[in-house]
């Protein structure tokens, strides 16, 4: 189940591509944050700019690691409550279909 979920995560399940959106936040964001990245850039050190690039890559590794494991988690989450609203209600008063 969870090479399936990763998979899903990657969008590598996806039947069909999909560009970003230009007019949405996440790509206006992100273009804000590679114009601040490269004026920060241009004032490193060669010795700092390799640095840089190797903190800024672990950073963008951990940020995926841990958006993996939420969206798993999230659809995980989301299961469990499908099948407990499918579950045998025959016991709930409260539930309007009879048993």
């Amino acid at each position: 189940m969870r090479k399936t979920l990763e998979a899903m995560y990657y969008d590598n399940l996806s039947v069909s591509g999909r560009a970003m959106n230009k007019q949405g936040e996440y790509y206006k964001t992100e273009r804000e944050i590679c114009e601040v990245m490269s004026k920060l850039e241009d004032t490193f050190t060669p010795q700092q700019k390799e640095l840089w690039q190797e903190y800024t890559s672990l950073v963008l590794k951990g940020n995926d690691l841990g958006c993996k494991d939420t969206f798993i988690l999230g659809f995980r989450l989301a299961t469990s409550i499908i099948f407990e609203a499918l579950a045998d209600t025959t016991d709930d008063d409260t539930f309007p279909i009879e048993g």
